[in-house]
């Protein structure tokens, strides 16, 4: 026995592509039924939790055996809708490494069960509205690649990877749906920038908190509310001090301004210059 273990080993490791099983030496050809059906397949099927072992034989499997607790989909499907995208992920591929360690689990069952999963998700992100057309589209490849696969750290990868490209589905929305806010927001403000306008009036018409707002523009437009609505307004009175018949105080309120000290100062803040310098440069450029 010794003899063919060693003969095993010298053939595994000059076949590095191929995956070795030796069951335990038996007397009789007699046998061979079920050392084949109840020794070398469940081996052979083995092989795919520990591809690094050159001959799996039943003396090199783990003396404990690890048992995975049954996949919480209603919880996982709860935490998709409320979007809540983080945790749904962690908890899944946590899942995933400890099924890898359950190797008397089918490679097949094993198998499935990512690619359910992968399926149940991009149903999840249509269902709810996502863009998944790139998604639908690659989730076929990953089927393949999965049933192809060799062991399961090499399924574990390419669950990864298709986690990776949901979280860009999932990213782009909802950084489309937050321009989409910001836009209207800046269109508001663009409208009523001549009203002495407060960052409370913004928060009414969209039924929000001003902290809210406030926090939101801050995040998401690179400069805060009131730098925002100082910006518009000054551009706006850049085009009117183009217009000699209206004086500098004159366009300071015209922009929303109610202090004419505080326009000049804001005006020098953003364009470098006074807003007479400013008219004067034009003029004369």
């Amino acid at each position: 026995m010794t003899r063919v273990k060693d003969v095993a080993n010298q053939l595994a490791a000059s076949q590095v592509a191929c995956g070795f099983a030796l069951t335990e030496g038996f007397q009789s050809f007699g046998q061979l039924g079920g050392i084949l059906k109840n020794s070398l397949l469940k081996l052979l099927n083995y092989r795919f939790y520990f591809p690094d072992i050159l001959v799996l034989t039943e003396r090199s499997l783990p003396k404990t055996v690890h048992r995975s607790e049954k996949f919480n989909l209603d919880w996982f499907t709860e935490e998709f809708r409320n979007k809540h995208f983080d945790s749904a992920f962690h908890y899944l591929r946590n899942h995933a490494l400890k099924l890898s360690n359950c190797f008397f689990v089918d490679v097949f069952e094993y198998k499935s069960f990512i690619s359910n999963i992968i399926f149940n998700i991009t149903i999840l992100l249509g269902n709810m509205n996502y863009d998944i057309k790139e998604l639908e589209q690659s989730r076929y490849s990953f089927f393949k690649l999965i049933d192809e696969a060799h062991s399961a750290n090499e399924t574990i990868k390419l669950l990864d990877c298709f986690i990776e490209e949901a979280n860009k589905c999932i990213f782009l929305m909802e950084n489309r749906a937050e321009n989409i806010t910001m836009k209207k927001f800046m269109d508001y403000i663009k409208s009523h920038y001549a009203e002495p306008l407060t960052l409370t009036d913004v928060a009414t018409y969209f039924h929000f908190n001003p902290s809210y707002i406030s926090s939101y523009f801050t995040t998401h437009n690179h400069e805060g509310f009131i730098d925002s609505l100082n910006r518009i307004r000054i551009e706006e009175a850049c085009k009117l001090l183009l217009n000699e018949t209206a004086t500098i105080a004159e366009i300071s309120e015209m922009v929303g301004f109610s202090e004419h000290s505080y326009f000049c100062k804001v005006f020098k803040k953003i364009k470098g210059m006074s807003p007479s310098q400013y008219k004067r440069k034009q003029f004369i450029g």
